[in-house]
C-alpha cells in the first residue's frame, strides 16, 4: 500500500527531517520486501533541505519506491476512505491548482510549525531573542 507523508510549511527545527522519514521509510519497505510506496506531498517544487543529496536519492536509490510529488498543498483527508487531498500548483496545472488524491494505507502528516498564541496575545517578536 501507500505511505503518504507531508512536508510542512515555512520554519520548522529539522529542515531535512520528512526527506529523511520518507527515506527511512522506503529503506523499510525495500529491506522486508513490501509492495508499498512513499508518496511525499511538499509545497516546494524541490526539497529544501540538501537538495541535490535528496533528489539523487529519491531518483536513484529510490527511484521505485518513492514518488516525490513537489508544487502541491495538502487540502483535506478523508479518513472514512483512505484518501489524501491535495492541489497541485506546478508547470502545465490550470490557475486554481488542479485538484488530486491518493489512496493511503499509512498516513504521516507533519504539521506546519506555528508559536503558540500566548506570543501573540504578548505581542513578542521572537526575532528579539535572537
Amino acid at each position: 500500500g501507500n505511505i503518504v507523508l507531508s512536508v510542512p510549511l515555512g520554519d520548522y527545527r529539522c529542515p531535512p527531517a520528512p526527506y529523511e522519514r520518507a527515506c527511512m521509510f522506503a529503506q523499510y519497505i525495500r529491506t522486508n520486501k513490501l509492495d508499498a510506496k512513499v508518496i511525499v506531498i511538499d509545497n516546494y517544487s524541490r526539497p529544501i533541505s540538501k537538495t541535490k543529496a535528496f533528489e539523487e536519492a529519491f531518483n536513484t536509490i529510490y527511484k521505485d519506491i518513492i514518488d516525490y510529488r513537489g508544487d502541491c498543498t495538502l487540502e483535506d483527508v478523508d479518513f472514512d476512505k483512505q484518501k489524501v487531498i491535495y492541489s497541485f500548483w506546478g508547470e502545465g496545472s490550470g490557475d486554481d491548482g488542479d485538484m488530486k488524491e491518493v489512496d493511503y494505507n499509512f498516513l504521516n502528516l507533519i504539521a506546519n510549525n506555528k508559536g503558540s498564541e500566548v506570543i501573540k496575545m504578548a505581542k513578542i517578536n521572537c526575532l528579539d531573542f535572537l
